[in-house]
């Protein structure tokens, strides 16, 4: 009798011990799940306020902190991020502090750019630490890390980060390292270096940029966060700090309030073009104060009026050519090389979309050559060769 109950209960017994081994299954499964649909959720946490125009209540930034300016400058160009939109980053990441440090939650964010070690760093590299990253920029490169080493420094192998802190210990360290051959030493990229945090951050927003479609994205991984709510405030602040940055050099208003001019407000030399129109680039006697100055690699480009922005670029030589509606119903354009140009309207992938009259458009690195049609004349019927000062008056106060 025991025996034929024993074997009763056995088929019981074994569809009880299959559902424990299902449940630690399940739970894996509907973690993965909850996991992937966050990251979906954190794609679409954009906005509606993220555009082109720039918040009434929001008034110019007086530029970057004079030591970080050329960091910046050489971030936008190497990595094709706006400098307003690094500028940001880092205020908003740090208040332009090198050696600021979050120590909470498990965070060990450090430097300029908020970076943890382990991003810094590549996560398969063996050197890293959970509150010190490598240092070797030729290991972070070999394991996937963002960090760069932007200034071409050397330092002993296992130079700590925080050793960036003390610059003159550091360029006594690259001076010993050039003396001895460089042996024993490798090239130094460390979160508190202002110069190397500034350009691995714009690297990081690049390939979020690239990987995610639009900077509003690209800003909600860099955030890193599940939290909805506060992806989307993270996001704004970004939008509005951004927008101050930009009216360092706003958008002018034409003088009959029809619409504006089509860049931030910067003198800028017009040369003619052999082939019709004209050739535009900013030099040093546009004098241009130092402020502007800061900004011609990255001067904002400005919708002249209500319409369609078109944005392409030729493969065969890489030449961006851009659309922007006139006030008198038509267009003018602007070809430039696609390296120096930067959208912010338009999604990466976007060539076509609507355009309110002072929105900002794109960025484009100004200090280099490019070409503008003929057509800028139905901004400024006087225009001529030579220095030409925006027409009309400058939004200081948003637009």
């Amino acid at each position: 009798m025991g025996l034929r109950l024993a074997r009763r209960r056995w088929p019981l017994l074994l569809l009880l011990a299959m559902f424990l081994v299902s449940i630690p299954c399940l739970f894996f499964l509907l973690l993965l799940v909850a996991v992937l649909a966050g990251g979906n959720a954190l794609n679409t946490a954009v906005p509606s306020s993220w555009n082109g125009q720039i918040p009434t209540d929001v008034s110019p930034a007086d530029g970057i902190p004079t030591p970080f300016v050329s960091y910046v400058q050489q971030a936008s160009e190497t990595y094709q991020v706006p400098m307003q939109y690094i500028a940001a980053t880092a205020l908003h990441e740090s208040s332009w502090e090198p050696n600021a440090y979050a120590d909470y939650d498990g965070s060990h964010a450090m430097g300029l750019m908020q970076f943890e070690p382990e991003t810094w760093s590549g996560w398969e590299d063996p050197y890293v630490q959970i509150d010190e990253p490598d240092t070797d920029a030729l290991r972070i490169q070999k394991y996937g890390g963002l960090g760069v080493d932007a200034d071409h420094l050397e330092a002993p192998i296992g130079t700590p980060a925080e050793a960036a802190l003390q610059p003159q210990e550091l360029l006594a360290l690259d001076e010993q390292c050039a003396a001895n051959g460089d042996q024993g030493c490798a090239p130094y990229a460390s979160p508190y270096d202002p110069d190397d945090a500034l350009n691995a951050g714009a690297k990081y927003l690049h390939v979020l940029y690239l990987m995610y479609g639009s900077w509003p994205n690209a800003s909600a991984h860099y955030y890193g966060s599940s939290d909805e709510a506060a992806v989307q405030d993270y996001i704004n602040a970004l939008m509005r700090m951004t927008a101050a940055y930009v009216l360092d050099t706003p958008p002018v208003q034409l003088p009959d309030h029809s619409g504006y001019w089509l860049f931030g407000d910067a003198n800028l030399t017009f040369t003619p073009s052999s082939t019709g129109g004209w050739t535009v680039q900013a030099k040093q006697e546009d004098k241009n104060s130092a402020l502007v100055a800061q900004w011609l690699p990255s001067l904002p480009i400005i919708a002249p009026a209500d319409g369609e922005v078109t944005w392409t670029v030729d493969p065969s030589n890489q030449v961006a050519t851009i659309t922007l509606p006139l006030p008198n119903g038509s267009s003018v354009m602007i070809r430039a090389s696609s390296d120096q140009v930067m959208k912010w309207d338009l999604a990466e992938n976007q060539a076509i979309g609507p355009v309110s009259a002072g929105d900002i458009v794109g960025f484009l690195n100004a200090t280099e050559p490019f070409q503008v049609s003929s057509d800028i004349a139905g901004l400024d019927p006087g225009i001529s060769a030579g220095v030409v000062t925006p027409p009309g008056n400058p939004v200081h106060a948003g637009v």
